[in-house]
This record gives structure tokens, sequence and C-alpha cells, in this order.
């Protein structure tokens, strides 16, 4: 059952809010970076350039064959279902849906975060892989040891680009923090509302009463939120989780 339960308006009220706070920190802790960066490395069109240079830019590829894992089919086709279940089956995204006053209210949001949102998130994350690759292209830092692992080339740009400033850098790690913290956010409080909705309340039969419901939630966020903190110290140790394709 996708519902708002009646003592969780206030909670998830809470957490859009949070959200729209921290979609602000997240993009413009990468717009000052993107704008910096550019100017430094000489402009969009010498990233363009060092890119094509270094195969980091390729056409798409309309091969039918399965077995490869990265075509023009795979991604539209893969891309259009995984979309199709973030925006309409998603419990997080369901909630946000039926906090809404009308189904007008509901499709222009779906419109605003599917062909707005999500595009502008794609393009910028884009954008910031070629950046790097255009401002280290003479210079791999994991060769020269200077990262000393794929996850610190990130920080490691963003304080080549902005840490002659005092306080950017503070705002792109707010920015980076703010995004887990949005998705933990969203997803614990989904979490309880499936819990209270589809466990407690079809095994207990009283009915609950306000107050009952406000414990279960706030005990469901707090045991969900220590056991996926826990797992943070273990995921160092399982390797690659999303297969990705490196080039060489």
């Amino acid at each position: 059952m996708f519902a708002i339960t009646p003592g969780s308006g206030g909670g998830f009220k809470a957490v859009v809010w949070t959200d729209v706070i921290q979609t602000a920190f997240i993009y413009t802790s990468l717009i000052i970076t993107l704008i910096k960066g550019t100017i430094d490395v000489g402009g969009p069109s010498i990233v363009v350039h060092r890119s094509v240079a270094g195969d980091r830019l390729e056409a798409p590829n309309f091969d039918l064959d399965p077995t490869i894992r990265y075509t023009f089919w795979s991604i539209a086709i893969g891309g259009f279902f995984n979309e199709l279940m973030l925006h309409t089956f998603f419990q997080s995204m369901t909630q946000r849906y039926l906090s809404l006053p009308d189904m007008r209210s509901v499709k222009r949001a779906a419109w605003i975060s599917t062909i707005c949102g999500r595009n502008l998130c794609n393009f910028v994350s884009v954008y910031v892989g070629l950046l790097m690759y255009a401002t280290f292209y003479d210079c791999d830092p994991i060769t020269t040891k200077v990262a000393k692992g794929r996850d610190q080339i990130v920080p490691l740009f963003v304080m080549k680009t902005l840490g002659q400033y005092p306080g950017l850098p503070g705002i792109f790690v707010a920015g980076v923090f703010s995004a887990a913290l949005s998705t933990v956010s969203s997803a614990l409080n989904a979490m309880s509302a499936v819990v209270l909705e589809d466990f407690c309340k079809t095994l207990i039969k009283k009915p609950l009463t306000e107050k009952q419901k406000i414990i279960i939630m706030k005990s469901v966020v707090i045991i969900f939120g220590a056991f996926g903190g826990s797992l943070a110290f273990f995921m160092d140790k399982l390797g690659t989780i999303v297969q990705h394709q490196v080039l060489v």
C-alpha cells in the first residue's frame, strides 16, 4: 500500500523541505566548481577537444548484440524502465505525489522531475567527469600517487579548482553530504511508512492511535538508520558493486 499516514505529515513535510535546501547546496557547489574549473582549463572547447583526443567521447553504438553492456538500446530501453520505476512505483516518489493537492500538480511535478531535474543531473555529472579528465589529462593522479584511489579524484579536483578560495571547498563538501542525506532521509521516511502500513496495520488488528503510529515510525527510522550506518564500515570490502566500463 502506498500512502502517507495521517501521523507522518509533519515528518514528510520536513523531509521535502530538507531535500529542497540540500538540492540547492548540491547544485550551487557543482555549478561553482564547473564554472571555475572550465575557466582554468581554457573554456568548454578545450574540455571537448581533450575529451575527444583521449577517446572519452564516442558515438552511440547501435549494435543489437545483447552481450554488449553499453549500447544505445541498452541505455535507452533499460534507462526508460529504470526512470519509469523511479518516478512512478518508487515509494519515496509516490509519497511525494500523494502529498500534492491534485492530479494536475502531480503531473507537473513528474514532468519537472524527469525532464528538467534528471536531465540536468545527468548533464552535470557527465560534464564533471569530462572536466576532471581535461584538468588531469597530462598528469594521472592515480599513476603519480597524488590520489590513492578513484574516489579521491573528485576531492582532489575540487581542491585544485577552489582551494585558493576559503570556504568554497566546504560548500562542495556540504553539497556531497547533502546528496547523501537527501537520499537517506527520503528512504528512511518511505520505509517507515511501508512498515507501518504493510506490516504493523496488517498484524495488529486493533486500530492504532496517532501516538502509537508516531512511535512505530520513529523507531523504524532509528533501527534502519543504525543498520544502514553500520553497513558503511563493510562497503569498502565488497569491491565493485556497480559494473562500469573503464576506458584505457
